[in-house]
């Protein structure tokens, strides 16, 4: 936690939780045991230890309306400890300074952090002071109090300084390593309290008011969170009630109301490490009003209380309530409206590469200053704010043409740089508009692809698109099915692995394309390899998108290096995934074109050569996976084809190549 934002957004969140927990304990106050009382509190610690996201609010969204006022407050402030266009997103619970302060909002989280530390101090030398005064208290030897010792022995109890002190009116436990029982000077104390106080004792509660104490200075700026603590605490002591009363008969629980009625008006230890029967007359009031509805709860109760908190921990721990209004949200027309998109696309982050590279496109085809926030890294905000012609719209549009197959964009070779870092190259449909001189108006060109190469990386949980050179133009259009928008483009969009081997006649270039598509770019077509064509485009942002399809185009290009190529009247290709694979030094092909492939990366092409033209020297064959697990090759890619050449039937050249695309 490292600014002002963040703690509200916590304290908040907590006090939201803090609510709800005691609204459900006042509907069940008089059904569900002391014990379920006071530990659905657990629910509230993990609330408080696990750091609250500002895109997965709890109960209410709180991000979007807290990322606004934090830009309203921060617009004229240049603070050390807050980015402005960045999402509030709390690190963890315990605060600290990165840097001196520059502005009022990081003076008020240092003032946070000072109270913080003034609350542990008075804390600390509130038990130093109570410390110092018991030691002038007067140790009892237990030899000499036969019915104490007996007590203590009775109740499992050994290694505990007893020591009366003048001036208190109740005893008292006090102390984490090495408790001291306190009794007042000069009278006895009833065997209630005392069982009470060991209670306390057995169950550790000296350490957990300790924990509590903690947590109330971290809020101690928030009244209400000192009400809900106080309230935990009355709940320990009446958990404690409950086990001293299962441990009394008949009259005894009477009397043990009696002598709470008597500690009302009496003082009482609040120091951290210390536990008492007294807490003040409110509580003790409660208190007696639960001993009066006191019983034994049937051992089916412990069932309903478990399946109870477990329920109650979805919408406290694990409910993402976050902001969510669609697709609307990306079109403000209010200036409110906008300021609620701009915070709206801080917090809703892109959460998977697809998803990023889906809005990123989608930001660019229209026109959209909101998706593009959403999309963009932090660095990159500033500038697309200060681009914003309306409440949206950006100074820059790209003409996007929806073609016949209903994909405006197509992810050429998405390849892994580490775990945190992809590249890709997007390529859009586009059309532009040229003026004719003679007629004095415009017309429109279609059929270009653009190509925009990025890279698409994590930021802070989320991922983020940045492009990485200059856009390009391709006439070759971004059209049919994705194997053959892969065959159109392979030429213009940077390889995924290119590699070139020399043998005995010829050298041997193997080139790799990788195509996605995302889930969300178009309804998807049965067979990626087919002549259909999806129907309809999906323009709406889909920050959680996934890769629906994708596939691995291989071209595998020979080129003849021998003198005699003129008089050469037949050539072919074969290749197999079997490194281990023996070609024959001979084979009789039927004299005319061929080819063939299957699904396991073997394949042949054959030419005839030489019949009425010239022959270029190469031959080329293309082999295309649309089957391959896009998760995998999201990882990389590896292959191994061995080839075989034959020139007139005869073995000429054999290669083995080796694809690897694992971050390389």
């Amino acid at each position: 936690m490292v600014n002002i934002w963040e703690f509200i957004l916590q304290t908040v969140s907590v006090s939201l939780v803090a609510g709800l927990i005691l609204i459900l304990k006042g509907i069940f106050k008089d059904k569900l045991t002391p014990r379920w009382q006071y530990g659905i509190w657990l629910l509230l610690v993990l609330r408080i230890f696990l750091p609250v996201k500002a895109a997965k609010p709890v109960l209410l969204p709180l991000g979007i309306y807290l990322e606004m006022l934090k830009a309203f407050a921060e617009g004229g402030l240049s603070s050390a400890y807050t980015a402005r266009l960045a999402a509030t997103e709390p690190s963890g619970v315990i605060p600290y300074l990165t840097s001196a302060p520059k502005s009022i909002t990081d003076i008020l989280f240092v003032i946070y952090i000072a109270g913080i530390i003034a609350f542990l101090c008075y804390y600390l030398l509130s038990y130093i002071r109570l410390r110092l005064i018991l030691k002038k208290g007067n140790e009892i030897s237990l030899e000499n109090k036969g019915e104490l010792q007996q007590f203590l022995y009775k109740n499992k109890v050994k290694n505990i300084k007893v020591t009366t002190v003048k001036g208190i009116s109740s005893a008292f436990i006090c102390g984490i390593l090495s408790p001291v029982l306190v009794i007042p000077f000069g009278r006895e104390t009833d065997e209630k309290v005392l069982l009470h106080e060991i209670t306390h004792l057995r169950h550790r509660d000296s350490l957990q008011n300790v924990f509590w104490c903690i947590l109330r200075c971290l809020h101690w700026c928030n009244p209400f969170m000192h009400y809900v603590f106080n309230t935990i605490g009355n709940d320990m002591e009446m958990l404690c009630d409950q086990r001293v009363l299962e441990r009394l008969e008949g009259e005894e629980r009477r009397e043990y109301g009696v002598l709470l009625l008597n500690e009302v008006n009496k003082k009482y230890a609040r120091m951290p490490g210390t536990t008492s029967v007294s807490n003040g007359g409110r509580n003790i009031s409660k208190r007696i009003e639960a001993i009066v509805r006191f019983r034994r709860y049937p051992e089916g109760m412990a069932l309903v209380s478990i399946c109870i908190a477990i329920i109650l921990s979805v919408p406290c721990l694990f409910v993402s309530a976050g902001f969510s209004e669609g697709n609307g949200i990306y079109f403000p027309g209010t200036e409110y409206e906008y300021q609620k998109a701009v915070a709206y696309s801080k917090i809703n982050r892109c959460t998977t590469v697809a998803g990023a590279l889906d809005t990123y496109a989608k930001a660019l085809m229209d026109n959209n200053g909101i998706m593009l926030l959403t999309a963009s890294p932090e660095e990159s905000r500033e500038e697309i704010i200060k681009s914003l012609n309306g409440f949206y719209e950006t100074e820059e549009e790209i003409e996007i043409i929806i073609p016949e197959n209903g994909r405006p964009f197509t992810v050429f070779n998405l390849m892994k740089a580490d775990s945190n870092k992809y590249s890709a190259v997007l390529a859009f449909s586009i059309y532009e508009q040229y003026k004719n001189e003679a007629k004095g108006d415009k017309y429109h060109i279609s059929g270009d692809t653009l190509l925009i190469p990025v890279e698409v990386f994590k930021e802070n949980n989320s991922w983020v698109v940045r492009e990485t050179g200059e856009r390009k133009k391709s006439k070759n259009h971004l059209s049919g099915t994705t194997a053959e928008q892969a065959i159109h483009l392979s030429e213009d969009a940077p390889l995924l692995f290119e590699d070139a081997v020399k043998g005995e006649n010829g050298t041997l270039e193997t080139k790799v394309t990788c195509v996605f598509s995302t889930s969300y770019d178009t309804a998807r077509s049965d067979n990626i390899l087919s002549s259909g064509h999806p129907s309809a485009y999906d323009s709406k942002v889909h920050l959680d998108a996934d890769f629906g399809e994708c596939l691995i185009e291989t071209t595998y290009t020979y080129s003849y290096e021998g003198e005699d190529y003129k008089s050469i009247r037949h050539v072919a290709m074969e290749y197999t995934p079997d490194p281990e694979a023996e070609f024959k030094a001979e084979k009789t092909y039927i004299i005319e074109n061929y080819g063939s492939s299957s699904s396991d990366g073997s394949g042949k092409r054959a030419y005839t050569v030489n019949d009425g033209e010239q022959w270029n020297k190469t031959i080329i064959d293309t082999d295309i996976n649309g089957n391959y697990d896009y998760k995998k090759l999201m990882e990389g890619y590896s292959s191994t084809r061995k080839l075989a050449i034959y020139i007139d039937g005869k073995l000429t050249d054999v290669f083995t190549t080796e694809v690897n695309t694992n971050g390389n």
